[in-house]
């Protein structure tokens, strides 16, 4: 059998909701390939669901490997994780960041998907599209615009800690530097953090980035807030 997805939910969740904050948590709904973790949509995940959006957070889909391009996969995900949540999602980000032009945002948007945040480097913090701003796909090929505008992810964890192996002080510079960049013209700094926060055998000083960026993010002015909230609030502003 198939267990309940075992996460550090409730930790992040109280870190964030004490600084005022908000976020988005992407859960998986499929696994299709050796790259995929499965894990059951049962009651102990959809009790925390409900207990994220009881506070506020947003619920996201986190495809499986192949859904970037699989014409059924990206769909059927999308449908059981709005069973099993309530409502069906409004974000994604695909799995491994993995990306194809022009399928994947075609794909993402007939799924009825409003933001995706998959554009982002996995060697590199930054911006792989050369903007912080939140911008609409358009899908070239056809030479029209999608109903589908992405949030650019400027950081992952990983990154910082596997492919670039920097140290504590390093790390809170290059984010606080990301930061600092998306004040100064007004975009969102999107991170990306994994649920093997705190588990300091394995992962040591992840969960630390995790408080540190809270930090630096609040004592900067900036609005912590999920992907949704964010674009509604950016698109009004």
């Amino acid at each position: 059998e198939v267990p309940d997805v075992p996460f550090q939910m409730l930790t992040a969740l109280e870190l964030t909701v004490a600084r005022g904050g908000r976020g988005t948590y992407f859960f998986k709904a499929g696994a299709h390939g050796p790259h995929d973790v499965a894990y059951r949509l049962g009651p102990a995940v959809r009790a925390r669901m409900q207990a994220l959006a009881a506070e506020g957070f947003e619920v996201g889909l986190h495809p499986s490997f192949y859904a970037h391009t699989h014409p059924g996969y990206l769909a059927e995900e999308r449908a059981r994780l709005s069973r099993a949540a309530g409502a069906p999602p409004e974000a994604v980000r695909q799995h491994y960041l993995r990306w194809e032009a022009p399928a994947t945002p075609r794909l993402q948007a007939a799924a009825g998907f409003r933001i995706d945040s998959s554009l982002g480097f996995a060697e590199h913090e930054g911006f792989r599209n050369g903007t912080c701003l939140p911008f609409r796909l358009y899908d070239l090929a056809r030479d029209q615009p999608l109903d589908l505008w992405e949030m650019p992810l400027a950081v992952m964890e990983a990154t910082l800690f596997n492919r670039r192996g920097l140290d504590r002080e390093a790390r809170r510079r290059v984010t606080a530097e990301l930061l600092g960049r998306c004040r100064r013209f007004g975009g969102v700094c999107v991170g990306l953090w994994h649920n093997v926060l705190w588990d300091e055998l394995d992962y040591p000083g992840w969960g630390e980035h995790f408080t540190d960026t809270l930090e630096a993010a609040r004592d900067g002015g900036a609005h912590i807030g999920t992907l949704s909230g964010a674009l509604r609030a950016w698109l009004e502003d």
